[in-house]
């Protein structure tokens, strides 16, 4: 059996290969498939859209828009209560509004904030304006009872879908329907996979705020540049050919030297500083992955469903229940131990390549050096779980025999 990775472009076949290289040649100028995805999104999620380079772009665009008290501000002032165990990339959106994040413990049975983490951080920060929620790895957060506690408190809520695309509430509704805005994030290994991009939906927007949309998309925005746009629509060629060689050592070479050349680099740190619109190259790999939602969803829960009923070492904690398998997304299915470096070893050993957990901490930057406003030990819950967290795959490449070869390794650890 060929080695197994969490991430390594493992969202991309073939036929997206090279649909993604015949974006290089394509017209650039050719905008259908801009104006389809804006349709698609303001069709599903019922509210006016604006698409974007990155998902930080859409954060800081939507707190700009949301929290603007002035049309001519360049940017906006304000608290933002966001929940710990998350990536920097959510900061770092935030912080370029001018907006300050204030960081929300998790609850410490799940992977996400609830509204007695909220209340806690809100008591601290009563001047907060704004609550901003992930799904974190596709298990759906109590955005019911979450969105009852913003209206109580005047908060408005915006509903990160980067890793929930496709996942339902606990009245069945689909996440994003109470939300005053929806950030997306198509980047790497989520949901939505084109490599890059990111969106908004505002649910209602009044006359002042459009105005104050006209402006910055007039005035504020950083041009996308082409070497940025050819490194991203060849990642899925390099990553593919390199994972399906990475067994007979051709794959580590292309890897390596796809680093050294600069070709691969870390999503986690932006290449650009101000907010960029999407082009199409990006649009229409969405687009076509959209299509095959239904599809990835119906795959991932299978996987999720059988890891849940496979694995049975008293060792390893299970974060995932049944029934958030049944609602959520399934990016990944989320266990626990306390010996998680040396499973990993123990995997890698086995040709398992799990080391991308997601997150090793509560605020996580990756590979890179950032500096984050959260501080260490205000958030306990979320930092044990990122020091006991291992992520299993749940993507399109993870047939049931794959997935039987990783709980055969865990049950044995």
């Amino acid at each position: 059996m060929n080695s197994i990775f969490n991430s390594l472009g493992s969202n991309y076949s073939f036929n997206f290969v090279m649909l993604a290289l015949k974006q290089i040649i394509s017209d650039s100028d050719d905008n259908n498939s801009i104006d389809e995805l804006h349709k698609y999104l303001e069709k599903t999620y019922n509210g006016n859209s604006y698409l974007f380079y990155k998902g930080r772009d859409a954060i800081e665009f939507s707190l700009r828009i949301l929290l603007s008290e002035n049309e001519k501000d360049s940017n906006i002032k304000g608290k933002v209560l966001t929940q710990a165990f998350s990536c920097f990339a959510v900061e770092e959106g935030i912080k370029r509004a001018g907006a300050t994040p204030v960081y929300v413990d998790i609850d410490s049975y799940s992977t996400n904030m609830a509204v007695e983490t909220l209340n806690k951080a809100f008591a601290k920060n009563p001047d907060s304006k704004v609550v901003l929620v992930q799904h974190s790895l596709g298990i759906p957060v109590d955005i019911v009872s979450i969105k009852k506690w913003c209206k109580q408190n005047k908060l408005l809520l915006i509903e990160d879908l980067a890793q929930g695309i496709g996942g339902v509430d606990s009245v069945g509704e689909h996440l994003g329907k109470y939300a005053d805005a929806i950030i997306f994030s198509f980047g790497r290994d989520k949901i939505i996979d084109a490599v890059s991009g990111g969106a908004v939906v505002f649910k209602n927007l009044s006359e002042k705020q459009k105005q104050k949309v006209e402006i910055i998309l007039t005035n504020d925005l950083q041009k996308l540049a082409n070497n940025i746009i050819f490194k991203d629509m060849i990642y899925p060629a390099i990553t593919y050919f390199s994972r399906m060689t990475h067994d007979v050592l051709i794959g580590k070479i292309i890897l390596k030297l796809s680093r050294s050349l600069g070709l691969i680099t870390s999503p986690t740190i932006s290449k650009t500083s101000k907010i960029c619109l999407m082009t199409s190259e990006y649009a229409e790999l969405i687009k076509r992955t959209f299509i095959k939602l239904d599809k990835q969803l119906v795959h991932r829960r299978k996987i999720a469903n059988f890891y849940l009923d496979k694995i049975s070492n008293p060792n390893i904690k299970i974060v995932n229940t049944k029934t958030n398998i049944e609602t959520g997304s399934n990016l990944r299915f989320s266990i626990r131990t306390t010996q998680v470096n040396k499973l990993i070893k123990l995997m890698k050993d086995n040709n398992i390549y799990l080391s991308d957990r997601w997150y090793r901490n509560a605020v996580d930057c990756g590979k890179q050096d950032c500096s984050s406003a959260y501080k260490l030990g205000s958030a306990e819950n979320a930092e044990k779980l990122a020091s006991e967290i291992l992520n299993l795959p749940t993507h399109q490449n993870i047939t049931l025999e794959k997935a039987n070869k990783i709980v055969e390794v865990l049950n044995k650890f």
